[in-house]
This record gives structure tokens, C-alpha cells and sequence, in this order.
């Protein structure tokens, strides 16, 4: 058992450190089921839960974001959108929906802004070739 134990130990340690990122990623695949479900609440719920087990990531704010957004709740969306940029400001795609439900909330010119951000971080993108230049 001597030899065996630190190989033990680190094997089981690579699992500790594994299992929150495994489990948000479960929690975060039920919430989007739910929400395609029409399930909002359990939804929200479920993203929650992810934001818990990953508190430093985006994409449970993202996904709490989407959903508060398809609730129209739309003042939670942009603070849970605001949340997640916190987190990864070099994720163009969390730029666009920002300018998405900012636009939503009537908040144009904070739209705008995370428009251009988008952009700048991924100027080559055809998803934002023709968005808000006029």
C-alpha cells in the first residue's frame, strides 16, 4: 500500500477538483432543457445551482441571464448578464447578448457599447457583420 498511496491520493484529488465543473455543466444542461420546457422557474433554479457549484464562471449567469430574459424579467437579466461579463470580458458572444437584452430593457446606449465590444473582440465574425451599423 506504500508505493500505491501518492498515485491514490493525486487520482483522487484530480477528481475533487473535477467534480463542480462536471456538476454545473449537468445543472446547466437541465436548466436549458427546462427552460426549452417552458419550465422557467425550475430553469432558474437549475442555473442557480450551477452559479453555486462554479461561482467563477460566466456561463451559469449567461444561462440565468436567458432565462430571466425569456421570463421578461428583464432588469435581473441585464444585472445577471453584467455578472457574467464580469467574468469573461473576452468572451465576444456574452458581449452580444448583453446588447441583446440591454436593447430589450431599452437601455440603447449600454447596447451599443456591448455591441461594439463584440465586435472588437471578433471583427471577423459573420453573426456580427450587418448588426447596428447604421
Amino acid at each position: 500500500m506504500g508505493k500505491e498511496w501518492p498515485g491514490m491520493a493525486i487520482a483522487l484529488v484530480a477528481i475533487a477538483v473535477q467534480f463542480p465543473p462536471l456538476l454545473s455543466q449537468l445543472r446547466l444542461e437541465e436548466s436549458r432543457a427546462a427552460a426549452a420546457a417552458g419550465e422557467l422557474q425550475r430553469a432558474a433554479d437549475e442555473a442557480g445551482r450551477a452559479r453555486t457549484l462554479q461561482p467563477w464562471a460566466a456561463s451559469p449567469h449567461v444561462q440565468l441571464a436567458l432565462v430571466q430574459e425569456k421570463a421578461g424579467r428583464l432588469r435581473l437579466a441585464v444585472a445577471s448578464i453584467h455578472r457574467a461579463r464580469a467574468r469573461d470580458s473576452a468572451d465576444w458572444r456574452i458581449w452580444l447578448v448583453s446588447a441583446r437584452i440591454e436593447a430589450e430593457a431599452g437601455l440603447v446606449s449600454a447596447a451599443r457599447r456591448s455591441l461594439e465590444r463584440a465586435r472588437r473582440l471578433n471583427p471577423r465574425s459573420p453573426a456580427l457583420g450587418g448588426l447596428g451599423s447604421n
